[in-house]
């Protein structure tokens, strides 16, 4: 439901996270609890695939080698990763998870609106795309076209989604984490005070349905208000998965710290 604080590692929390968020990792690794069904990733995945085979279309028209080919690779997977993490935003609907069922039952209904603008969206570009090279060029360049959009998803997947993915789990964990109160500074009390603050939704109109929150939130609810830092288990904890009818893992706590 937005936390990203399970644990005091840095790294485990981050893989806790990208499990659950990265578009084709998550796919497999989720946890099946998640408010984002496998379905639904699936259908996101599909909406990706179009999206990138009608840029790389149209990027292959720009210029010729090897500048069309950067450009399907850098520009075409910069843009192919912001669409991805909008399909996401879309489809998990997780800043009202923790809201009365009825507001998330709207937000949903929402998102799924949302997600279908997003593949009519990537029909078009497909279509565009697609028509634009067969008239431009012969049927047998779609082999160089299909390597590039290869190169494109890879860096998308493998590059831009992932970095959006950190820099995300980045800046939650460091507005989440409870600020330490050990020296009692100006500083440390300004911060206290900041993390403690109600923070309106990013959409202004969002604030009649959803509760404004404090960073401090996630921390008290889901950890602990009386609990600290070292506190916390040494990594994040782990859970089977499903993968081809087949169970792989096994449900166990976080590690306890010594």
């Amino acid at each position: 439901m937005g936390s990203v604080i399970f644990s005091q590692s840095y790294a485990s929390d981050a893989w806790l996270y990208l499990k659950n968020n990265h578009l084709i990792l998550s796919i497999l690794l989720a946890h099946p609890k998640h408010p984002f069904s496998k379905a639904e990733r699936l259908v996101c995945l599909f909406c990706s695939v179009i999206m990138g085979f009608g840029l790389t279309c149209a990027f292959s028209l720009i210029t010729k080698e090897p500048t069309k080919t950067i450009l399907s690779v850098v520009i075409g997977g910069l843009i192919q990763g912001i669409y991805d993490a909008l399909l996401r935003v879309f489809a998990e609907c997780l800043c009202v998870q923790g809201c009365p069922r009825c507001i998330v039952k709207c937000f949903e209904l929402c998102g799924r609106v949302g997600m279908v603008f997003q593949f009519l969206l990537g029909c078009v570009v497909l279509c565009i795309g697609l028509v634009a090279f067969l008239t431009e060029m012969p049927v047998a360049e779609l082999g160089g076209v299909t390597w590039r959009f290869g190169l494109s998803k890879a860096a998308s997947w493998l590059v831009a989604s992932l970095l959006f993915c950190f820099i995300s789990y980045h800046f939650a964990r460091r507005s989440q984490m409870r600020p330490t109160s050990a020296r009692r500074s100006f500083k440390e009390k300004e911060a206290h005070e900041k993390w403690n603050t109600p923070q309106d939704p990013w959409c202004c109109c969002c604030s009649c349905f959803i509760t404004a929150r404090a960073p401090s939130y996630f921390w008290n609810h889901y950890i602990g208000n009386n609990m600290h830092f070292e506190d916390l288990p040494e990594r994040a904890p782990q859970y089977a998965i499903n993968v081809l009818c087949c169970r792989c893992g096994s449900d166990t706590a976080a590690e306890a710290s010594v």
